[in-house]
């Protein structure tokens, strides 16, 4: 081993340093990372062509798709590809939860009706995601007012009903169709599911009866 060591001039006292070296600098190059994108959130932006290219303006032009960690603010974002519509969207960062913005691109020339068919997979991805966050958004949405699971509520005298309220996005607006005198009965019947109509937004409409 000697003689090899000789003969190639190696030394092992140089391949530690070395090896040292170069495991302080990754060390070091994970701390950057880590400190650079601390105040930063992580944006995916998942395209369909997957090979569009994305422009945030103030940060990067003409990149791949990809993972991008920007800060709270507003940015536009435009997403392009030969033989594809522009998609052109104003997104806002906000804390540090991870965002995935999705750009499922639309043809505009017979080239780019080939390409699409082509990438179908690319496509139903972007479905995937989608419906995955619906279900996400729905979920939380259900938690913050769990009384949509149990509405409507319709019969013979009266019906309970929601919608969204135009005030607060996480909220709901309880609309109570009843024909005078019937009132009292929707009210007790939300007392006998459990819930407190004082807890909620409550709009009354008279019913024809």
């Amino acid at each position: 081993m000697d003689q090899f060591n000789d003969r190639f001039n190696i030394n092992p006292k140089n391949i530690l340093i070395t090896g040292g070296v170069l495991i302080l600098a990754l060390l070091a190059y994970w701390v950057f990372l880590a400190i650079d994108r601390s105040d930063k959130t992580e944006v995916e932006i998942v395209t369909a062509p997957a090979n569009a290219r994305v422009t945030i303006a103030g940060v990067t032009e003409n990149k791949r798709p990809g993972v991008f960690y920007l800060k709270q603010g507003e940015y536009d974002i435009s997403v392009s590809r030969e033989d594809f519509k522009t998609i052109q969207i104003r997104l806002t960062v906000s804390g540090n939860k991870r965002l995935v913005e999705t750009f499922p691109l639309e043809p505009d020339s017979a080239r780019g009706e080939e390409i699409a068919q082509q990438r179908t997979e690319d496509y139903l991805r972007i479905e995937g995601i989608e419906g995955a966050k619906s279900n996400a958004e729905g979920i939380a949405f259900e938690k913050k007012n769990p009384i949509v699971k149990d509405l409507p509520i319709k019969n013979l005298l009266f019906s309970i009903g929601y919608r969204a309220d135009p005030n607060d996005e996480n909220k709901v607006i309880i609309e109570i169709d009843a024909p005078k005198g019937y009132k009292n009965a929707a009210i007790k019947e939300l007392y006998r599911r459990g819930i407190d109509p004082f807890d909620l937004n409550i709009t009354f409409r008279e019913k024809s009866s």
